[in-house]
């Protein structure tokens, strides 16, 4: 079983699934990251593209699930 926790802050209460898509070097990516409420209210954007280092500004939510 898959232990799911925020990307951002660890914490697994109440989690939402984001797709994601972005872009590292000339490679197009994409994935999934879970974050919770109060990290969707701020700017996750920017976190979530440097902890994977992608290059800033091309990271594009696709979709969110429960």
């Amino acid at each position: 079983m898959e232990n799911k926790r925020c990307i951002l802050c660890k914490n697994k209460n109440s989690l939402k699934k984001i797709r994601i898509r972005g872009k590292k070097g000339e490679k197009n990516v994409q994935g999934y990251v879970f974050l919770c409420p109060e990290c969707l209210k701020k700017q996750w954007q920017k976190e979530v593209e440097s902890h994977f280092g992608w290059e800033e500004g091309n990271l594009k939510r696709i979709s969110s699930k429960l």
